[in-house]
């Protein structure tokens, strides 16, 4: 699998936006919060990044913690991306951040670690009672 974060993996869709900031589920790992949610999709991860204006007036300082995350995520992305194709899940996730301070790379690195983990787990939960459902 190559470390690259393609145009269809990326969440723009605004129905499926919703779908994911409108479903509750959400995992956190300070200054790191995930939404996300099952979708119908042609990729088994799509994601979507954000800062907030509150927290960074600056368009700079916003746009560079959003770059942080993405490259955070492409690097490190693999394991979730397998594990939904194994199980056969499509999901949209969000990444927001929700420090308020420009974070280095290798925090927010490690920090996406640990989330991505603890997505992965949070997903295998709630699989099961989802395909119950459907």
């Amino acid at each position: 699998m190559k470390f690259t974060l393609s145009k269809i993996e990326k969440l723009k869709k605004e129905n499926q936006i919703k779908t994911v900031f409108g479903s509750g589920l959400r995992s956190i790992k300070y200054p790191l919060r995930a939404n996300w949610n099952y979708l119908e999709s042609d990729t088994a991860v799509k994601v979507l990044f954000g800062a907030s204006k509150k927290n960074f007036k600056s368009a700079v300082h916003r746009n560079k913690v959003k770059r942080l995350m993405r490259e955070a995520y492409r690097l490190n992305k693999i394991k979730l991306v397998e594990f939904c194709l194994q199980r056969n899940v499509k999901i949209g996730i969000s990444f927001i951040y929700i420090g308020n301070e420009i974070p280095t790379f290798e925090y927010i690195s490690t920090k996406m670690i640990l989330l991505l983990e603890q997505l992965i787990v949070q997903i295998e939960e709630n699989t099961q009672s989802y395909e119950e459902e459907h």
